[in-house]
């Protein structure tokens, strides 16, 4: 099992010019994605499994979807914020991005 986090860089163009991305601001998005990930996979060693915390940096549905090809996942699951409505339009879904586009079967869990 695997447990994903991708540091989103879609908006990182606009981001650096309206508010200043920099390298600092990409560590601290870094380490939120391995204490995610490393809490995910200290959940799996109570629970008897073995996770592999994995941090990926690029666009979160196409990321999700090359890493479950290459990696011959067979099932993905993941969570949603439950937008909608203007918010979902505006931000766009990696959810259902990742539920359209994947060749195995999607899980998602609000």
């Amino acid at each position: 099992m695997y447990a994903l986090y991708i540091i989103s860089t879609e908006h990182a163009a606009t981001a650096r010019t309206v508010m200043g991305w920099t390298e600092a601001f990409e560590k601290y998005l870094a380490d939120r994605g391995e204490a995610a990930t490393g809490h995910v996979e200290k959940l799996g060693k109570d629970a008897g499994v073995k996770v592999e915390p994995v941090v990926l940096k690029g666009s979160p549905a196409e990321e999700i979807l090359e890493y479950a090809e290459k990696s011959d996942i067979d099932l993905i699951v993941m969570g949603t914020q439950g937008l909608t409505g203007i918010k979902r339009f505006l931000i766009g879904s990696v959810a259902e991005n990742v539920l359209r586009h994947s060749k195995v079967p999607v899980m998602v869990v609000r």
